[in-house]
């Protein structure tokens, strides 16, 4: 009965621990203040580009695609009960997104087109802060590629646990009246995962890898593995779909199906365990490729644009988001009812799978093209 009261209170004793923690620590923090206003200077340098050059208009366009694409789904999102409205938008929002991503490879590949702007080229701008936006030009990319795998890591937040709540989630098996797990909670194995994979990477895995190999693990061959095991997790979430779909509900003595006490969904006769590799293939990627990224676009750019370059990371975070709801709308055909028993959810699965494998193919082109990380 309380099962979603404490999975929800437990992160927010966690989060205010942290703050905790964080507050503690302030004595002994570092405070650098900004040195220049890097978001209007990026603004005025694209649109300064963007008159003179193709790459730099390609770059500004893309960027206000993007934007356009979170517009354009707040909007879908309150249209949603209006026939079609809002699957039209949702779908314009993916064109966006789309639209985006092209454009951020095109011009991130060869930030020469910046050099027209400075100071010594005839510009208006100082050349060294022009070396440091080519710099964070040269992460979008990266940046734009990783768009699909945050749509796969969304799949966390519902669709698993849709999956998970189909389970048989009874404490006791052979009592139909027994208590059940919340759904839920399988979400606590992805932390748990990180926590304890990133220090093994970092203090056995790597140092292995370095010793064997004579140098040590590339970003980028760590971004590259964290896809791979993403896109494998994705086709496997399908399969297991399927696999939990046959198993056929659990019924009690009077041929009633057993229900799960937080969806109200009939559970099938298969075990939750089953359900935690979803999240164990999603938290290993996340460790080799959130992580990955945040140190890449962080050491690649100058002091004054990290907080920008993380910011690039995040914002990519939504426009997954909003891919998320994408296929989720394109394959609503297949999800007719709440009972995923009648559904085909993996059919959403093994596209966003495939996606994934076409993203990964063009990643690695573009990636060792660029030689990047």
């Amino acid at each position: 009965e309380y099962g979603y009261f404490a999975t929800y209170m437990i992160c927010a004793v966690v989060m205010l621990f942290a703050i905790a923690m964080l507050c503690v620590g302030y004595p002994r923090y570092v405070f650098m203040p900004p040195n220049d206003r890097s978001t209007s200077m990026l603004c005025q340098l694209g649109w300064a580009n963007a008159k003179q050059t193709r790459s730099g208009f390609v770059l500004v366009s893309a960027t206000l695609s993007f934007l356009a694409a979170l517009v354009v789904n707040v909007i879908a999102a309150f249209t949603v009960d209006k026939g079609n409205t809002g699957n039209i938008l949702s779908y314009v929002a993916a064109v966006l997104v789309l639209a985006g991503i092209v454009g951020w490879v095109y011009a991130g590949q060869d930030q020469s087109f910046l050099d027209v702007s400075k100071s010594s080229m005839g510009g208006s701008f100082d050349d060294e802060r022009v070396e440091g936006y080519k710099k964070l030009v040269r992460v979008l990319p990266y940046a734009a590629f990783t768009i699909i795998w945050q749509c796969a890591y969304d799949q966390t937040d519902a669709n698993f646990q849709s999956i998970t709540q189909q389970c048989d989630l009874r404490l006791d098996t052979s009592d139909p009246d027994s208590s059940q797990i919340p759904g839920a909670m399988l979400g606590v194995f992805d932390p748990i995962v990180i926590v304890i994979v990133i220090p093994i990477l970092d203090s056995i895995v790597y140092p292995m890898y370095t010793k064997w190999v004579g140098k040590s693990p590339s970003q980028f061959g760590k971004s590259a593995i964290g896809l791979v095991i993403a896109i494998v997790g994705i086709f496997w979430a399908g399969t297991f779909e399927v696999i939990r779909r046959n198993a056929g509900a659990l019924q009690d003595e009077n041929g009633d199906p057993i229900l799960d006490g937080g969806s109200s969904q009939p559970m099938n006769n298969i075990t939750w365990g089953a359900a935690v590799p979803n999240y164990i293939f999603i938290g290993l990627a996340e460790c080799l490729i959130n992580v990955t990224a945040y140190d890449l676009v962080y050491s690649s750019v100058p002091m004054s644009l990290k907080s920008m370059a993380q910011a690039v990371i995040l914002f990519m975070s939504s426009m997954g988001s909003i891919l998320t709801s994408v296929f989720t709308i394109m394959f609503s055909k297949s999800l007719p009812s709440d009972n995923l028993n009648e559904d085909h959810l993996e059919n959403m699965f093994f596209t966003v799978g495939a996606v994934s494998v076409i993203n990964f193919v063009f990643f690695v082109i573009i990636m060792r093209k660029m030689n990047m990380g």
